[in-house]
């Protein structure tokens, strides 16, 4: 999913779980999104490697507005590995629900335009390891043959193994 919260504003409450790595509590600059389920398993809903923007997610259950505290299933910020500025908010989804996904900006950090992947299952379900160089465009094909690069390098771009190994990937 796309997004871009250069002209959004900010309307969401502030909550203590979001306060991970700092003293701020609030997720600045959010838009959202209300998502159907089509499983029953941790659902993991990233922004790694899909933008330069500081992000924090967060992630209610129901699509009902306003957002409440007893509602929030997941608030999380930094938390990408070398991407350190992006964000992983997991949560247990269940098929057939809707979930509120929030997806905004470190209070005081520059807002952007970038990609939020929401997925069934951990990263390491995905096509890892499959073939091919880890360091070369493998365009066509998805995955790498090396399963720890290959992990890591699509934790934060699920691009990478959703759909092809390409020199993005390979750069990453």
């Amino acid at each position: 999913f796309a997004f871009d919260n250069q002209q959004a504003t900010t309307d969401g409450p502030p909550h203590a779980a979001c306060q991970q790595s700092s003293d701020q509590d609030q997720i600045s600059k959010d838009v959202w999104y209300c998502w159907t389920s089509n499983c029953t398993e941790d659902v993991y809903v990233r922004t790694c490697g899909q933008t330069t923007v500081d992000t924090r997610l967060a992630v209610y259950e129901g699509c009902d507005c306003p957002v409440v505290e007893n509602n929030l299933l997941d608030c999380n910020d930094d938390s990408c590995g070398a991407n350190g500025v992006q964000s992983v908010a997991v949560f247990r989804a269940v098929a057939g629900q809707r979930y509120l996904v929030r997806a905004g900006n470190y209070p005081l950090a520059v807002p952007g335009t970038g990609s939020i992947t929401i997925s069934c299952g951990p990263p390491s379900q995905l096509n890892c390891p499959a073939t091919g160089d880890c360091c070369a465009d493998n365009s066509g094909t998805s995955g790498c043959a090396d399963e720890g690069c290959c992990e890591r390098v699509c934790g934060c771009d699920p691009f990478c193994c959703d759909s092809e190994w390409d020199a993005d990937c390979a750069s990453d």
